[in-house]
Order: structure tokens, then sequence, then C-alpha cells
């Protein structure tokens, strides 16, 4: 089996085949698709603050830093 990458844009539900590649690619094929995100389809990160109460806390670096 022979591996042939390329990109390609889907026109009604058909994926064209380079002319370059179209005499090597015969009747039986095993096709993986990758479909790329357009760029508006993508969630915005979103974090929130986070507020601590830290009076009367006591910190001790040494503590901290033991491993």
């Amino acid at each position: 089996m022979h591996a042939y990458e390329f990109n390609s844009v889907v026109n009604n539900d058909a994926i064209l085949i380079p002319e370059k590649y179209r005499g090597l690619i015969h009747s039986n094929m095993r096709v993986i698709v990758l479909g790329e995100e357009k760029e508006s389809s993508k969630r915005p990160v979103a974090f929130s603050a986070l507020r601590l109460q830290t009076k009367g806390v006591k910190f001790d670096r040494e503590v901290a830093n033991e491993r």
C-alpha cells in the first residue's frame, strides 16, 4: 500500500484528486479524512478570576520548596 498526501477542497461531496496522483491511485484505496476547523468555529478560551483570602495565612518558603 502506498500513501499520498495532498490538500483538497470538498466540492459537491467529492474530493478532487490532484492531476499528478490520478494515474497512481486505483479503485481500491483506504481514505482517511482530516478536516481543519474554521477559525470562527473554535471556542474562545475563557479564564475566570480567582480571588483567595490569604489574611492570617503563614507562608514558609522552606516548607513550600521541600520535596
